[in-house]
């Protein structure tokens, strides 16, 4: 098999399960062991079987998800309704900060009700 690139590239060989597997099948043909067969061969169906319980839990797991968030009433995505920005950017719109620095001057440009920018009242 080649890559992409034109090298040459093996792949696959023989993993725990299959070497474990080839061990108990030689020992058993030589003698040296005396197991039943189901024994001999255990590595290779209790992978299968663990493979295939990982994939049950999966899919039970999905299955159990898919129940749960189709039970439950639709939320709204935002817990917290959105602010709106100001055009002006973080400071109002007479370059002050709400509640934070000075109130804005009045519209008619004469003292406001608070008498902070001179004159009489």
């Amino acid at each position: 098999m080649t890559t992409r690139n034109g090298n040459a590239s093996t792949q696959g060989g023989l993993g725990f399960v299959g070497a474990l597997t080839l061990v108990f099948v030689v020992l058993k043909l030589c003698s040296v062991i005396d197991w039943p067969w189901v024994w001999v061969l255990a590595p290779l169906w209790i992978s299968a079987l663990s493979f295939t319980a990982l994939f049950a839990a999966v899919v039970a797991g999905a299955v159990v998800y898919v129940l749960v968030s189709s039970a439950t009433p639709d939320r709204p995505r935002r817990a917290v309704p959105h602010r709106r920005r100001s055009r002006y950017g973080p400071v109002g719109k007479w370059g002050y900060r709400h509640g934070v620095d000075s109130h804005p001057p009045a519209a008619d440009g004469d003292d406001d009700e608070r008498g902070r920018h001179g004159g009489t009242i």
